[in-house]
């Protein structure tokens, strides 16, 4: 079983492969995830992105996300965390890239949605464009001092209305044939 950690820095998870720029201690990989990757088509079974995508700018973004669609085996998924754009933690390290990563961009993930909204944006049509296809559920990482409410309160109410509750994006991708 194939499972990767992409841009794990030293939080590698036990039973995955840690892949990172930087050869940091515990990293199995040293990898530039913004080039062609060095794992098989089809080959990967389950990967996490923790606070890594927000590191990449757009078109970056784009390549991750093709690429991470071509290693994955169908109906695999990857878990991928990172700052809530409406959160201060979004911008208060130098290395994000703009723009922020905000719940949206992950309709773009979905080849259907692509055609109907934003055919624009797929690679038939532009080189730098996106060639995946997934199914995506989202969820939301809050500051612990809001944790004490009541789920439904803050996912309806908190959540799309108030600034710095929401601290993080969880999506799990799963790869659509």
């Amino acid at each position: 079983m194939i499972r990767l950690d992409f841009g794990c820095g030293v939080k590698k998870l036990p039973e995955f492969i840690g892949i990172d720029l930087l050869n940091l201690p515990g990293i199995d990989c040293v990898a530039d995830l913004t080039q062609s990757w060095p794992f098989a088509s089809e080959s990967v079974d389950d990967a996490r992105a923790s606070h890594f995508i927000e590191h990449l700018d757009g078109k970056q973004r784009v390549h991750f996300f093709n690429e991470l669609y071509r290693v994955l085996k169908t109906g695999a998924s990857c878990l991928v965390i990172c700052p809530h754009w409406s959160h201060y933690v979004a911008y208060g390290d130098i290395s994000h890239a703009w723009p922020a990563v905000s719940e949206y961009f992950f309709e773009y993930l979905n080849r259907d949605w692509r055609a109907k909204e934003a055919p624009h944006t797929d690679r038939k049509y532009v080189p730098w464009g996106f060639d995946c296809h997934f199914h995506y559920r989202m969820g939301f990482g809050f500051e612990e001092k809001y944790l004490r409410m009541d789920q439904s309160l803050l996912d309806n109410t908190y959540a799309p209305h108030y600034r710095d509750v929401v601290m993080e994006l969880q999506f799990t991708v799963v790869k659509v044939r």
